[in-house]
């Protein structure tokens, strides 16, 4: 696992880099202003998709717990394809009903369909744990989609036109990915049911894309575009945590002595605090650097990027205990936790941005992934706490001390929808 851990990262970070790399210069040559409405564009887009994926990303990280997956994973393929068209055209007729550039939404609208069916696709990989094939995928599509928007600086055409043709390549790699199950679909329902807990928490974690948007009414479009720049540039930041994400859940899934999986768990938490650590002592170095590359119209956002560093930071330490709680079957205890602190963070930019402007905007990052770890600290203190007084109420009643009998109920109720769909699929 740790060979497999450390490949994904490696990989995923260099993904991560060339896709930074795509929107830097997307940035640099859009400019703050119509840059910043790709940015709400795209965040809508990841809202919208968040709830119409019904939790499928999420869902196919335990596929090594269904026995018939082929059908299971051809279903959630034709389920996200259907819902990322439609996605696409919610964001179009978004743009022009805004007023924004009609390439600039095309360009915006074929990105977003990457990024959700590879998303998935992603997740079926991992949840097979195929993760080196999962890695190289991801590597070919991010090319893909880099080469054209790069060659902007041979050829000085429009940019949104360059990455309408880079995200269009990295669709015909995808969508052949898609084609290749060739599996009889199973019971949509059956799946839908099973994935109740997965959809909750996708959709919560995907409203945190909606700061963009909220930025853009507190303070105005140019913030936003700093803001943007910010906040869609980081994501190598994220590198670690998203792929201890894909690498942990399917392992700590597949253990089902609760003892062996705490302590692959703790190794996980200590690896996503010592990488936390870096990335503050790290994040005024790594404002600079954005700063030097996006180009002085982007200098004001120095501070901006330091915070987003910094809450990069903190997410990776609550993204240990959402594993923790997709690997036990409780993504609704996940779900709660990232609603909380997205609502808080999101009632600070509107409420803060309008009464003291961009410095409040600046500590929203801290706000919001300091709200989202703190919940998890607290569901995790309150799930010990009812899983100790089970097991002596277990005792008391000289039971044979079941580890199961001190399963939240919650878990008991996916164990019973996996065994469903498992044989709707045979």
């Amino acid at each position: 696992m740790k060979l497999k851990l450390l490949f994904r990262i490696g990989s995923a970070g260099f993904a991560s880099l060339m896709q930074a790399a795509t929107l830097l210069l997307v940035a640099r040559f859009a400019g703050p202003e119509d840059f910043g409405a790709f940015g709400q564009l795209i965040s809508i887009g990841y809202v919208a998709g968040g709830i119409l994926g019904m939790g499928m990303s999420a869902r196919a990280l335990r596929l090594a717990s269904v026995d018939a997956w082929r059908p299971v994973a051809t279903t959630m393929m034709l389920l996200r394809v259907m819902t990322s068209l439609g996605v696409s055209g919610l964001l179009i007729a978004f743009a022009l009903l805004v007023g924004d550039d009609v390439a600039l939404a095309t360009a915006a609208s074929l990105f977003i369909i990457g990024e959700l069916v590879g998303e998935l696709i992603q997740g079926i990989l991992a949840g097979r744990n195929r993760q080196y094939f999962a890695s190289f995928i991801l590597l070919l599509h991010r090319i893909l989609v880099l080469t054209p928007v790069a060659l902007h600086l041979v050829w000085q055409t429009e940019i949104w036109l360059h990455l309408m043709v880079g995200a269009a390549l990295g669709l015909v790699l995808l969508f052949s990915i898609a084609a290749a199950s060739g599996a009889r679909p199973s019971s949509p329902l059956e799946l839908l049911r099973s994935s109740l807990g997965f959809w909750f928490a996708s959709t919560v974690t995907s409203a945190g894309q909606l700061d963009i948007s909220f930025v853009r009414l507190a303070v105005g479009d140019v913030a936003t575009g700093l803001y943007s720049a910010g906040s869609r540039i980081g994501t190598p930041l994220n590198v670690v945590t998203n792929a201890v994400l894909n690498v942990y859940v399917p392992a700590m899934s597949a253990q089902r002595d609760e003892g062996e999986r705490l302590r692959t768990f703790r190794r996980l938490r200590t690896l996503s605090l010592a990488y936390s650590t870096l990335l503050v002592i790290a994040s005024p170095g790594v404002g600079f650097a954005l700063v030097a590359i996006l180009g002085e119209d982007y200098s004001s956002g120095w501070p901006l990027y330091v915070t987003v560093t910094c809450g990069a930071a903190l997410s990776g330490v609550s993204q240990s205990y959402k594993s923790l709680c997709y690997a036990e079957d409780r993504p609704f205890a996940a779900g709660r936790s990232i609603l909380l602190g997205t609502l808080i963070g999101l009632v600070w930019i509107l409420v803060g941005g309008a009464v003291f402007g961009f410095p409040a905007i600046v500590l929203a990052p801290l706000v919001m992934q300091g709200a989202i770890l703190l919940a998890f600290l607290v569901d995790r203190a309150r799930n010990r706490a009812w899983a100790g007084r089970q097991y002596f109420v277990d005792a008391d009643s000289d039971s044979d001390h079941d580890l199961t009998a001190a399963e939240p109920p919650e878990r008991q109720a996916q164990e019973r929808a996996d065994k469903a769909v498992n044989s709707s699929a045979d």
